[in-house]
């Protein structure tokens, strides 16, 4: 229920890839009031403070650091999805 979504559905119609998917990104829910938060206290740290402040110096989140994935895709990569594919389409026909 705290990620928004039936709880019915959740336990009995939902697949396991998005169970992943909401439980990985169920802590970005709250994002704006977190910001919100820190926002608040960096500038109460800011006034009171004689050194130049960041807002990450108050609070740092995970979506603070940019994390770039690797999506490149090698040639054996490739095949193996090709032959994945067509021996799925092979036991449909």
């Amino acid at each position: 229920m705290e990620a928004g979504v039936a709880p019915d559905y959740f336990l009995d119609s939902m697949q396991m890839y998005e169970v992943k998917a909401v439980l990985e990104n169920l802590q970005y829910k709250n994002k704006t009031s977190w910001e919100q938060a820190r926002m608040i206290s960096y500038i109460i740290a800011q006034t009171n403070s004689t050194k130049q402040l960041s807002p990450t110096d108050i609070m740092k989140f995970d979506w603070d650091e940019a994390k770039e994935k690797d999506t490149s895709i090698s040639k054996d990569d490739i095949a193996r999805l090709r032959a994945k594919a067509n021996q799925f389409i092979n036991t449909k026909n």
